[in-house]
């Protein structure tokens, strides 16, 4: 009876060691806090900059994940982008420059090598403008599937007609 006893606490020894050895090895588990990929723009559109047309200014970008170590082609390193800031620097017309504006992006995990378009509402209609050039300094934030962050900056001009 106490063969079998130390025969199954040796065996459950045994089995919480390689386990914990597992873990330890798991490279999710060590993983730094900031994510491995690096999202670049790579297209910028914009519409809806006229006071006449009754549409909300919208800047479309589309952003392509790049890999920042090489060796991040897992699950673990999609990212979803979970929402943007906006503020405005006028830099000609008769002004004054846009509120700064703020909102949640809708849509999926992207994973890296992948590209995304993110449309994001940046001037509401019948605020914009008319005449003026505005500097829209973009923040998108986001996270990867770990939970890590990982944003970016873009600066647009937007000539509103």
């Amino acid at each position: 009876m106490k063969a079998a006893l130390r025969n199954t606490l040796r065996a459950a020894c045994v089995g919480g060691g390689l386990l914990l050895a597992a873990l330890g090895c798991n490279d999710a588990g060590r993983e730094g806090d900031v994510g491995e990929a690096v999202p670049l723009v790579t297209l910028v559109a914009i519409s809806g900059q006229g006071a006449a047309d009754g549409l909300d200014t919208t800047v479309s970008l589309t952003v392509l994940l790049q890999d920042r170590t090489g060796k991040a082609g897992s699950f673990f390193n999609q990212v979803l982008f979970t929402n943007y800031e906006v503020d405005f620097v006028l830099l000609s017309g008769g002004g004054p420059a846009p509120v700064a504006a703020a909102g949640l992006i809708n849509g999926g995990y992207t994973a890296i090598g992948s590209s995304a378009t993110l449309d994001l509402d940046v001037v509401a209609s019948g605020t914009e403008p008319t005449g003026s050039i505005v500097a829209a300094a973009i923040r998108v934030n986001g996270r990867d599937t770990l939970g890590r962050p990982v944003s970016f900056e873009h600066l647009v001009i937007i000539e509103f007609t």
